[in-house]
């Protein structure tokens, strides 16, 4: 009797220490997953960031939108061209628009560390057209862009206003919008739409 009773107690001591186990290793998951939405929020506008403000933030990390190219050949002559050695097999394009004569495409590339690249050499190579690429056919420009979350894209399309006024140098980086007046003046965070009409006062 005494040796079932060792046993049964010694059943529940494992249980409890499984259950303890398992408890932990939530609170883990749970700090992991509260630290990256903190992350998120720290360059969010509006309310703190919730668990699909987060996936959405991940899931654009290693995108780009190009435009200006006349299919996907052309795509991969564009960033080769940009000195980066990139395959079919290392992006994946999807049309995001209907217009048939030129291309704005989502390309997701295998590696951040790619996507990093080539917006460092379209940096060093300034304006891009279908001229300075050697493309051929109607002269046209080329962009080459972050995939920016919607509420990242309007905080850059209301930045883009102090152009007009004294801004020479407005950008989007990492999901981030910065301006700066000139080349080596102080750079500032473009946090809110309503930041910007205080920037032009």
């Amino acid at each position: 009797m005494l040796k079932e009773v060792l046993e049964e107690m010694s059943a529940l001591g494992a249980a409890a220490s499984f259950s303890g186990e398992f408890m932990e290793e939530g609170t883990r998951k749970t700090q992991s997953r509260g630290t990256a939405i903190e992350a998120v929020n720290r360059f969010s506008e509006g309310p703190p960031a919730s668990a699909a403000t987060e996936a959405e933030f991940h899931a654009r990390k290693n995108n780009l939108i190009i435009g200006g190219t006349r299919d996907k050949d052309e795509i991969i002559e564009v960033l080769n061209k940009l000195e980066v050695n990139v395959k079919e097999s290392d992006i994946k394009i999807r049309q995001i628009s209907s217009n048939k004569t030129w291309l704005p495409a989502i390309v997701t590339f295998n590696s951040e560390n790619i996507k990093n690249t080539i917006m460092a050499k379209r940096k060093e190579k300034g304006a891009l057209n279908s001229t300075n690429m050697d493309l051929g056919g109607v002269e046209r420009n080329i962009f080459i862009n972050d995939d920016l979350p919607k509420f990242v894209q309007k905080q850059l399309e209301k930045a883009r206003e102090l152009g007009n006024i004294v801004y020479k140098f407005i950008w989007a980086k990492d999901g981030k919008v910065f301006c700066r007046k000139r080349e080596f003046s102080k750079t500032i965070r473009v946090m809110s739409v309503e930041q910007v009409d205080e920037l032009k006062k």
